[in-house]
């Protein structure tokens, strides 16, 4: 089986840094965003994609300026404020333990994960095994990406999981064909191991620590109960 991570929000806590930077500077194009609003917004899309949405908003091309002071930015703060997802490391250790082969497939740019998965130590863990929505014709919510993933490391479409925090994330493993798992921090509520019906993931969970587990039990066909 081979494990899909998603980057951000599921492996390094960056979400709402990019979401913070991407408010000030969307707000001197138009009129004021919040980072809640841009979070809401933009959440587990490629800047490509970002990008045709703000021509939209705004009415009028993005000057050439932008997205390079916003990159600047953004990647200055993960230097400095950017934290590994809690539980994550263990839950890596687990499943190389267990024999899973893991890969990352993100909405991110190379540069990016470079500077996050590089912040956290988590670079060297997946290098040669990492995947950008760059290599691909179009970015998430469609399934190009993980379809991608899963070309270059050898598996099909049924012997992969998606982890994913973002609703175009998951929409775009299951349009992939592949089985998906909702990673729902901010969520401690959730039935872990329920389908997600508002997403309508595989199952749900809230710390990485249950991640293992419920691996485990699709690998062997289980009840994720």
């Amino acid at each position: 089986m081979l494990v899909i991570f998603d980057c951000d929000g599921v492996l390094v806590d960056s979400e709402i840094i990019a979401a913070e930077v991407f408010a000030t500077h969307l707000s001197k194009l138009a009129t004021n965003v919040t980072p809640q609003e841009c979070f809401d917004r933009f959440k587990g899309q490629s800047m490509k994609t970002c990008m045709a949405q703000i021509v939209e908003m705004i009415g009028r091309p993005i000057p050439g300026s932008f997205l390079k002071a916003m990159q600047r930015e953004t990647f200055k703060r993960f230097q400095t404020d950017l934290k590994i997802v809690e539980g994550i490391v263990s839950a890596l250790d687990d499943l190389e333990e267990a024999g899973f082969n893991t890969c990352v497939a993100s909405s991110g740019s190379y540069e990016k994960m470079d500077v996050t998965l590089g912040k956290t130590g988590l670079l060297e863990r997946f290098s040669g095994r990492i995947y950008s929505a760059v290599d691909v014709k179009r970015g998430k919510p469609a399934p190009d990406v993980f379809l991608y993933a899963a070309e270059q490391e050898g598996y099909d479409v049924e012997r992969c999981v998606v982890i994913e925090d973002s609703r175009p994330g998951v929409a775009a493993g299951l349009s992939a064909g592949m089985r998906v798992l909702h990673f729902l921090a901010d969520q401690p509520e959730i039935e872990v191991g329920v389908p997600v019906e508002a997403s309508g993931a595989t199952a749900g969970f809230n710390h990485m620590n249950q991640l293992p587990a419920l691996l485990g039990r699709l690998r062997a066909k289980e009840p994720l109960l």
